[in-house]
């Protein structure tokens, strides 16, 4: 019996949202850098994940676990992903990246000519090396697509760094990163103004995307830091609020929306394993950064 391997790719403005099953891949290139967005379901993918959830190993599609076809319920992960003018989204089969030497590889073949282009050149670099079939559709992202406007301005590359410092995301495979950050909400907060606990009675936690947060206790924490963690849990923290030194902008997550995305159990393996660590890290009954 044959299986498929469905992808779903949605551009809307400056944002990409990404559906996939099976061992077809899409990756981001970006001036600099080829980011692998999704996550292989293969047994040999998930043999090869460390204690952080990193692929150690690249896969070559063996022993497909989830697919149409192959089970009675098929899981679809689900990743939103910012995009600039000039990237370039890579939907491609095993056949394409099975036969080719890694991302450095792929990112040559990736920036040749137009996207037409470039996806011949992949299709033809794979067939050289190999008989599998090879499918390889790339997509360029241009300026009039990606237009942005003050009231839409959306997690940019550098905001998406900046929040994977955190010690809820540190080390997590960017496709898990891009999920759990789905369900955070961008705020800022005036210099002067205190960070709540609780927003319309929800409790609330938050990623500092930048500016300095200072704590009565005198602590002053910046870019990164993960305050309220504790609510994440369901716990309310005590002491009182702390205090933006200049006008900041965070990442607000309800409790209930983490608890949401956290309904997918690999992903929730790896966000609560983090939360445990950072709260044991703070002391019991400590409000923490």
């Amino acid at each position: 019996m044959g299986w498929a391997r469905p992808y779903v790719v949605w551009l809307a403005r400056d944002h990409a949202f990404i559906a996939h099953a099976g061992d077809g891949r899409v990756y981001l290139a970006r001036q600099r850098a080829v980011l692998q967005l999704t996550q292989d379901h293969t047994a040999e993918s998930s043999a090869k994940l460390d204690g952080f959830g990193r692929l150690m190993a690249p896969s070559q599609g063996a022993g497909i676990t989830n697919a149409l076809g192959i089970n009675d319920v098929v899981t679809v992960d689900m990743l939103f992903v910012d995009v600039s003018r000039g990237d370039r989204l890579l939907i491609c089969s095993d056949g394409v990246y099975g036969q080719l030497e890694g991302e450095t590889e792929i990112s040559e073949l990736l920036r040749e000519g137009t996207a037409e282009r470039a996806a011949s050149a992949l299709i033809a670099q794979a067939g050289k090396l190999g008989r599998d079939n090879a499918t390889a559709i790339v997509i360029e992202v241009a300026e009039r697509f990606v237009k942005r406007n003050d009231h839409d301005r959306g997690l940019n590359a550098a905001d998406l760094e900046r929040a994977r410092q955190s010690p809820l995301l540190v080390d997590l495979p960017l496709s898990f990163a891009l999920t759990a950050l789905s369900a955070a909400v961008e705020i800022e907060v005036p210099e002067g103004g205190s960070v709540a606990r609780a927003v319309a009675s929800d409790l609330v936690s938050y990623i500092v995307l930048d500016g300095i947060v200072r704590y009565a206790d005198g602590r002053r924490v910046g870019a990164g830091a993960l305050l309220y963690a504790e609510s994440l849990v369901g716990v309310l923290g005590q002491g009182e609020p702390p205090i933006c030194e200049q006008t900041t902008r965070l990442l607000r997550v309800r409790a209930d929306d983490f608890a949401e995305i956290c309904t997918d159990p690999r992903l929730a393996a790896e966000l609560y394993r983090r939360l445990a660590m950072h709260l044991a890290r703070l002391g019991v009954g400590r409000s923490r950064a």
